[in-house]
């Protein structure tokens, strides 16, 4: 079930930080037309993270609450969700509201077993996270390799706030960059 649950920041103006975050319609776009798009990490494309999908998931655990990082599109994110065992909720995250909201509505009807709450907030910034009843922990899901654009203390404090959101039981999927 979808709940339209909305809350953040509102719009913010454009910033080098956010790249294609800001506008995830036109990163789709031109992944479509282009077939790849230079500036997503190939570790993280779909065709690479399947192989990974159901370990990753493994880790992840029955019954938890998915909450993912600049959602995007959430193609990745269709691709975990196949592979976890009765995730409770999942959570996309995005400053792009109208996409965030179509990209939500989508996924909660393909998956209508998983309750989908979407949050509009700039996630390197403190925001809630809606409640979800029957999770068993928190997952923090970053498949995109933002945080090698941050200077090292600005990456520390945004670690923190993730291990904040986890919780002392929760876990966190990361894409990094390694080149």
């Amino acid at each position: 079930m979808y709940r339209n649950v909305v809350i953040g920041h509102g719009e913010l103006a454009g910033s080098g930080n956010y790249f294609g975050h800001r506008h995830p319609a036109l990163v789709a776009a031109l992944t479509e037309q282009l077939g790849r798009v230079t500036l997503v990490s190939r570790a993280f494309q779909s065709d690479r993270l399947e192989p990974f999908a159901a370990a990753l998931a493994e880790l992840a655990g029955k019954d938890s609450l998915l909450i993912e990082y600049g959602s995007g599109s959430s193609t990745k994110t269709r691709i975990l969700l196949d592979h976890l065992c009765d995730p409770a909720c999942y959570i996309p995250i995005d400053i792009s509201r109208e996409h965030l909201i179509r990209s939500a509505t989508d996924l909660a009807e393909a998956y209508p077993n998983i309750e989908v709450s979407a949050v509009c907030a700039d996630y390197t910034q403190p925001f809630e996270v809606p409640h979800c009843d029957g999770a068993s922990r928190r997952v923090v899901y970053f498949p995109g390799s933002t945080i090698g654009n941050f200077h090292q203390k600005r990456a520390r404090v945004f670690l923190e706030r993730i291990a904040k959101v986890c919780g002392a039981e929760g876990g966190l999927l990361i894409g990094i960059d390694l080149k």
